[in-house]
């Protein structure tokens, strides 16, 4: 996604991808053509494709819909991925060919939410939203949000549970 915000870059533009991962990000997320949503949350190939096309990698980028997109799926087959023993679990290098030639490298030091690099409270609270927003109302996310920062100095937290109940759901 750094690759694809700094360049301006759009699916149509790149030619391939070429990670190089931790052996476990392989073993563990290997999948090359994820056939559901569910087979996509084990595929970087898919992360990959839908990081650029999508420019996120959210709940919403692993669903069959988005497995089966064309877009995505004509870009994952431009993903390889090898292994790299001297690289930690939570680093890779990343190298994006375009079309023209051009060759874009990132090194990813530390993965986004790894104790070297936390997300932030904004990128919280975004992914909360993200997941929370198809099954609580507007309000209810903007008060658990605020409820979960005052954590600490609540009489009684059992109000986040509270607020984390659909509405709709049965009572």
């Amino acid at each position: 996604m750094q690759l694809r915000s700094q360049h301006l870059l759009g699916p149509e533009q790149i030619a391939a991808v070429a990670l190089r991962v931790h052996r476990l990000a392989l073993e563990l997320t290997g999948i090359k053509a994820p056939c559901s949503g569910l087979e996509s949350k084990w595929s970087l190939y898919h992360s990959a494709a839908v990081a650029i096309v999508d420019n996120a990698a959210g709940e919403h980028q692993y669903t069959d819909e988005r497995v089966h997109d064309p877009v995505v799926s004509q870009l994952r087959e431009c993903v390889t991925a090898e292994a790299d023993t001297g690289l930690r679990e939570d680093e890779a290098y990343v190298v994006i060919t375009l079309r023209d030639g051009q060759i874009l490298g990132q090194h990813i030091e530390y993965a986004i939410g790894s104790i070297g690099h936390p997300m932030s409270d904004r990128d919280l609270e975004r992914k909360f939203l993200a997941l929370a927003e198809d099954v609580l109302s507007k309000a209810q996310v903007d008060a658990l949000i605020e409820k979960c920062w005052q954590a600490a100095r609540l009489d009684d937290v059992a109000v986040m549970a509270r607020l984390a109940v659909p509405a709709t759901a049965p009572k």
